[in-house]
């Protein structure tokens, strides 16, 4: 029986147009309820995590950041994996070659662009500075190299004792590679990216938050998950 379930939330639990699905929330709720720790993983900023995981109803846990950033508990301090020099430093070189448009939002430890920015432009920043740039689908995150989900979900089941192969992962993007990989089951849904689909232990058809529901049903009728 698994304990630890971390379910990424961009293009996963949502659309394309960013919109919740219900039924996977829901399920993620009941889930939440009969006893599993259930972790919200995003690589946008920890104020949208938070708020997700107060409206759906999950254990508290969330990962930010595309790991740069992990919350234990509602009331709990931010923990902060890693330091935003490198991403600030390559945003600033990208500013100067290209017009940039970036996220709002004050990150701690990375930096987001809007697709509309070239990617070989975003992509060069890798050779030149210590950084990773990840494709969401959303937006062009630079991070730090020594930070991801899969980094970030091992911190959390170490602090609660899990071993690996009581974790579940379920993902989407290139982004979600390395929490697919830490998890003992790494799942992806069905409009998951090819390597994604490829670091994944079960595929499934369902895309989104459909694909959500049929992973946790499936793993139910497995009896890995309550």
């Amino acid at each position: 029986m698994h304990r630890l379930l971390s379910v990424d939330i961009d293009g996963t639990l949502t659309g394309m147009d960013r919109r919740l699905h219900l039924g996977a929330a829901g399920l993620l709720r009941e889930v939440t309820d009969r006893g599993v720790s259930t972790v919200l993983a995003t690589g946008n900023v920890l104020c949208f995590a938070r708020s997700a995981q107060i409206m759906i109803g999950t254990s508290g846990m969330v990962i930010a950041e595309n790991g740069g950033v992990v919350q234990m508990g509602r009331d709990e301090e931010p923990i902060i994996m890693a330091s935003p020099e490198a991403p600030r430093k390559a945003l600033a070189a990208l500013r100067e070659e290209v017009d940039t448009e970036v996220f709002p939002e004050e990150r701690s430890t990375e930096v987001a662009v809007r697709d509309s920015v070239p990617e070989e432009a975003v992509r060069g920043l890798e050779e030149r500075f210590d950084v990773e740039v990840l494709d969401t689908g959303f937006a062009y995150h630079i991070k730090n190299r020594s930070v991801d989900k899969g980094k970030a979900l091992r911190r959390i089941a170490e602090r609660l004792g899990y071993r690996r192969d009581e974790v579940i992962a379920i993902g989407d993007s290139e982004n979600d590679v390395g929490m697919i990989e830490a998890a003992g089951t790494g799942v992806a849904v069905g409009n998951a990216h090819v390597v994604l689909r490829d670091a994944a232990d079960i595929a499934v058809d369902e895309e989104f938050g459909k694909g959500v529901m049929e992973a946790v049903e499936l793993l139910q009728d497995l009896g890995e998950l309550p």
